[in-house]
């Protein structure tokens, strides 16, 4: 939030995390993507009323909407969750209807693995 949520600063911290590998826990460990995308104090920008604030609004919308994990990308009403979801939003692209299937359909009803608590 401090950066904004601009798709260059949402890129450059996925890449930082996930791509490289780098920890993102503390400040410290931010220092360098924040500097890229203008954020001169990490720790103080982070720790800003205004970027708790609008984290908090955000993740609230995203649970509301069902989001259970990140990265989760949601298409046309339905959410894909994780980077391996890909090909599958790829087929959807291709084919809206190919999920609407009797088979696709039980995968909604079987029980769960994992639920968010609150």
């Amino acid at each position: 939030m401090a950066a904004g949520s601009r798709w260059e600063a949402v890129g450059a911290i996925f890449d930082h995390l996930w791509r490289d590998g780098n920890a993102g826990a503390q400040a410290t460990q931010r220092a360098g993507v924040g500097r890229t995308l203008g954020v001169g104090d990490v720790a103080a920008a982070t720790a800003s009323e205004s970027a708790r604030a609008t984290l908090r609004a955000h993740t609230d919308e995203a649970i509301a909407a069902g989001v259970f994990g990140v990265p989760t990308l949601g298409v046309a009403g339905e959410l894909f969750r994780g980077n391996d979801a890909s090909p599958m939003i790829e087929a959807f692209l291709d084919d809206p209807g190919r999920f609407d299937s009797d088979a696709y359909r039980r995968l909604a009803v079987l029980p769960s693995a994992a639920s968010r608590r609150r």
